[in-house]
Protein backbone atom coordinates (compact mmCIF):
# COMPACT_ATOMS: atom_id res chain seq x y z
CA UNK A 1 0.00 0.00 0.00
CA UNK A 2 1.91 3.50 -0.80
CA UNK A 3 1.20 6.84 0.79
CA UNK A 4 -1.18 8.82 -0.69
CA UNK A 5 -0.52 12.44 -1.52
CA UNK A 6 -3.23 14.84 0.18
CA UNK A 7 -4.08 18.13 -0.63
CA UNK A 8 -5.26 20.99 1.37
CA UNK A 9 -6.61 23.79 -0.46
CA UNK A 10 -7.22 27.14 0.88
CA UNK A 11 -9.30 29.88 -1.01
CA UNK A 12 -8.18 33.86 -0.88
CA UNK A 13 -11.17 36.07 -2.37
CA UNK A 14 -9.42 39.16 -2.93
CA UNK A 15 -12.14 41.89 -3.42
CA UNK A 16 -11.37 46.04 -4.22
CA UNK A 17 -13.99 48.36 -2.19
CA UNK A 18 -17.45 49.52 -4.09
CA UNK A 19 -17.11 52.75 -5.78
CA UNK A 20 -17.00 55.66 -3.27
CA UNK A 21 -19.01 58.87 -3.10
CA UNK A 22 -16.33 62.05 -4.25
CA UNK A 23 -14.22 63.49 -1.81
CA UNK A 24 -15.87 66.78 -0.22
CA UNK A 25 -13.41 69.14 1.46
CA UNK A 26 -14.43 68.47 4.62
CA UNK A 27 -14.59 64.72 4.38
CA UNK A 28 -11.11 62.96 4.83
CA UNK A 29 -10.50 60.02 2.73
CA UNK A 30 -10.64 57.55 5.01
CA UNK A 31 -14.30 58.49 5.75
CA UNK A 32 -15.68 58.18 2.43
CA UNK A 33 -18.38 56.12 2.05
CA UNK A 34 -19.82 53.58 -0.65
CA UNK A 35 -22.21 55.60 -3.42
CA UNK A 36 -25.33 54.31 -4.60
CA UNK A 37 -23.62 52.22 -7.62
CA UNK A 38 -20.93 51.17 -4.80
CA UNK A 39 -23.75 49.73 -2.60
CA UNK A 40 -25.53 48.08 -5.68
CA UNK A 41 -21.91 46.50 -6.77
CA UNK A 42 -21.59 45.35 -3.20
CA UNK A 43 -25.05 43.36 -2.78
CA UNK A 44 -24.13 41.72 -6.68
CA UNK A 45 -20.72 40.55 -5.42
CA UNK A 46 -22.27 39.24 -2.47
CA UNK A 47 -24.91 37.21 -4.24
CA UNK A 48 -21.99 35.69 -6.47
CA UNK A 49 -20.26 34.55 -3.46
CA UNK A 50 -23.29 32.94 -1.45
CA UNK A 51 -22.33 29.34 -2.17
CA UNK A 52 -18.50 30.33 -1.95
CA UNK A 53 -18.27 28.71 2.15
CA UNK A 54 -16.26 32.07 2.90
CA UNK A 55 -16.15 32.04 6.64
CA UNK A 56 -13.67 34.85 7.86
CA UNK A 57 -13.41 38.79 6.03
CA UNK A 58 -10.37 40.55 6.74
CA UNK A 59 -10.87 44.37 5.83
CA UNK A 60 -9.60 47.45 6.01
CA UNK A 61 -11.04 49.44 8.47
CA UNK A 62 -11.62 52.73 5.71
CA UNK A 63 -15.66 53.41 5.77
CA UNK A 64 -15.72 52.07 1.94
CA UNK A 65 -13.79 49.06 2.70
CA UNK A 66 -15.77 48.56 5.56
CA UNK A 67 -19.14 49.01 4.04
CA UNK A 68 -18.34 46.74 0.96
CA UNK A 69 -17.23 43.72 3.65
CA UNK A 70 -20.19 44.59 6.00
CA UNK A 71 -22.48 44.44 3.00
CA UNK A 72 -21.00 41.27 1.84
CA UNK A 73 -21.07 39.69 5.74
CA UNK A 74 -24.91 40.34 6.28
CA UNK A 75 -25.79 38.10 2.88
CA UNK A 76 -23.26 35.16 3.60
CA UNK A 77 -22.90 35.50 7.26
CA UNK A 78 -18.78 34.78 8.07
CA UNK A 79 -18.00 32.89 11.23
CA UNK A 80 -15.02 35.80 11.85
CA UNK A 81 -14.97 39.72 10.26
CA UNK A 82 -11.96 41.62 11.30
CA UNK A 83 -11.41 44.94 10.09
CA UNK A 84 -7.45 46.65 10.73
CA UNK A 85 -6.43 50.30 9.60
CA UNK A 86 -3.35 49.47 9.36
CA UNK A 87 -5.01 48.45 5.63
CA UNK A 88 -6.02 51.40 5.00
CA UNK A 89 -4.19 51.94 1.22
CA UNK A 90 -1.57 49.59 2.39
CA UNK A 91 1.09 47.91 0.11
CA UNK A 92 2.13 44.49 -0.81
CA UNK A 93 3.72 43.66 2.17
CA UNK A 94 1.42 45.25 5.05
CA UNK A 95 -1.29 43.01 3.58
CA UNK A 96 0.40 39.64 2.79
CA UNK A 97 1.71 40.02 6.59
CA UNK A 98 -1.84 40.71 8.33
CA UNK A 99 -3.10 38.12 6.17
CA UNK A 100 -0.26 35.90 7.12
CA UNK A 101 -0.85 36.34 10.89
CA UNK A 102 -4.33 37.11 10.91
CA UNK A 103 -6.19 34.25 8.51
CA UNK A 104 -7.24 31.01 10.22
CA UNK A 105 -10.56 29.91 7.85
CA UNK A 106 -9.97 27.72 5.10
CA UNK A 107 -12.20 30.39 2.82
CA UNK A 108 -11.20 33.94 3.30
CA UNK A 109 -12.45 37.54 1.75
CA UNK A 110 -9.60 40.26 1.73
CA UNK A 111 -11.20 43.54 0.76
CA UNK A 112 -9.39 46.56 0.46
CA UNK A 113 -7.66 49.17 -1.95
CA UNK A 114 -5.45 50.08 -4.82
CA UNK A 115 -2.45 50.03 -5.39
CA UNK A 116 -2.15 47.57 -3.04
CA UNK A 117 -4.87 44.90 -3.12
CA UNK A 118 -4.11 44.75 -7.11
CA UNK A 119 -0.44 44.25 -6.16
CA UNK A 120 -1.41 41.36 -4.09
CA UNK A 121 -3.62 39.67 -6.71
CA UNK A 122 -0.63 39.86 -9.30
CA UNK A 123 2.22 39.25 -6.32
CA UNK A 124 -0.10 35.93 -5.68
CA UNK A 125 -0.89 34.83 -9.00
CA UNK A 126 2.16 35.77 -11.12
CA UNK A 127 -0.57 37.42 -13.49
CA UNK A 128 -0.96 41.38 -14.26
CA UNK A 129 -4.28 41.95 -12.51
CA UNK A 130 -5.82 45.95 -12.05
CA UNK A 131 -8.29 45.33 -9.86
CA UNK A 132 -11.08 48.08 -10.62
CA UNK A 133 -13.88 49.26 -7.95
CA UNK A 134 -15.98 45.88 -6.32
CA UNK A 135 -13.84 43.60 -8.70
CA UNK A 136 -13.27 40.41 -7.26
CA UNK A 137 -10.20 37.45 -7.89
CA UNK A 138 -10.46 33.99 -6.32
CA UNK A 139 -7.48 32.43 -6.05
CA UNK A 140 -6.60 29.09 -4.68
CA UNK A 141 -3.62 27.90 -2.46
CA UNK A 142 -1.96 24.21 -1.65
CA UNK A 143 -0.93 25.22 1.09
CA UNK A 144 -1.42 23.99 5.10
CA UNK A 145 -0.98 27.34 7.04
CA UNK A 146 -1.76 31.05 5.72
CA UNK A 147 1.68 31.65 7.10
CA UNK A 148 3.14 30.24 4.24
CA UNK A 149 1.75 32.77 1.38
CA UNK A 150 4.11 34.13 -0.89
CA UNK A 151 4.12 35.37 -4.14
CA UNK A 152 3.37 32.53 -6.81
CA UNK A 153 1.67 30.48 -4.13
CA UNK A 154 -2.29 30.82 -6.03
CA UNK A 155 -3.52 29.65 -8.65
CA UNK A 156 -5.98 32.22 -9.71
CA UNK A 157 -9.48 30.54 -10.34
CA UNK A 158 -11.86 33.60 -11.71
CA UNK A 159 -12.10 37.11 -12.16
CA UNK A 160 -15.60 38.85 -11.25
CA UNK A 161 -16.65 42.11 -12.01
CA UNK A 162 -20.26 43.50 -10.32
CA UNK A 163 -21.06 45.19 -14.07
CA UNK A 164 -20.64 40.59 -15.36
CA UNK A 165 -23.56 39.94 -13.14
Amino acid sequence: MGWRKTHFFMNLFILRHGTAVNSEQDLKDFDRKLSEDGILQAIKIADFLKNENIEQIICSSAIRAFETANIVDQIIKVDLFEDFKTLYLADLKTIKSVIAEIAVKKNVLFVGHNFGISDLATDLTGKSIQLSTCMLVKTELEVQNWSLISNDTCTLKSITEPNSL
